[in-house]
């Protein structure tokens, strides 16, 4: 099937339109070896994928990721599927 990336057709992947003031403040929601979610601000984000560990501060040290999903205010910004990246 390969990989799909679809951009939210009132965003564009130019990353100077989006304020990130407050991806400081990021907080992991959910975390399980097959799903991490977050949120900052406005923004949430949902990767799903397999084999996800942490060490004993909170780092990514391990998994492979599948797809994501990034909104901002409720709105799609874009998704990612059918990718494998470790």
């Amino acid at each position: 099937m390969g990989i799909r990336l679809v951009v939210g057709s009132a965003y564009s992947l130019d990353m100077s339109d989006y304020d990130f003031t407050g991806i400081n403040d990021a907080e992991i929601t959910k975390f399980t070896s097959t799903k991490i979610s977050g949120t900052a601000g406005q923004f949430k984000l949902a990767v799903t994928g397999h084999g996800f560990e942490h060490d004993n501060q909170g780092y990514l040290t391990d998994g492979s990721v599948s797809s994501l999903k990034l909104t901002y205010h409720g709105q799609n910004i874009l998704s990612l599927t059918g990718a494998h990246v470790s």
